[in-house]
């Protein structure tokens, strides 16, 4: 009995220890440990119906002040196309969407800008975008 006692223990020891050491490793590898979700940026119903000034420059150091080091800006890019089997996407979307990004880069953010799927549609790929700092 003192035998399983024993064995049971250096068990547990060794897991309690992979444990924390893994997740110590996992912590030092993340690129980014707080978020904020920009919703409804680039979310429109419709090409006309979006506004690409609903945050600035300002915002995006007043998250970093408030200890974000990411941004993730969610996109209906199906939504802000021409409406057409073509899906061009207007230039004004990637105008912004760009402009998005210098701000993340000025104000040290990282960005992670993701299709959204539309209602009630499969979406097939997801397009993301991630700035380096």
């Amino acid at each position: 009995m003192v035998e399983y006692n024993n064995s049971m223990k250096k068990i547990i020891v060794l897991l309690v220890t992979l444990f924390v050491v893994s997740f110590s490793f996992a912590l030092e590898k993340a690129p980014f440990r707080k978020g904020v979700n920009l919703s409804n940026w680039f979310e429109a119903w419709n090409p006309g119906s979006a506004n690409y000034k609903m945050f600035d420059k300002t915002d995006f150091f007043q998250i970093k002040q408030l200890g974000a080091d990411v941004v993730r800006v969610p996109i209906h890019f199906e939504n802000l196309s021409s409406g057409k089997n073509d899906y061009i996407i207007n230039p004004i979307v990637w105008k912004y969407l760009d402009q998005a990004c210098d701000w993340a880069r000025i104000s040290l953010l990282r960005i992670c800008a993701e299709q959204e799927p539309v209602p009630g549609k499969i979406l097939i790929d997801e397009i993301k975008i991630v700035s380096v700092k």
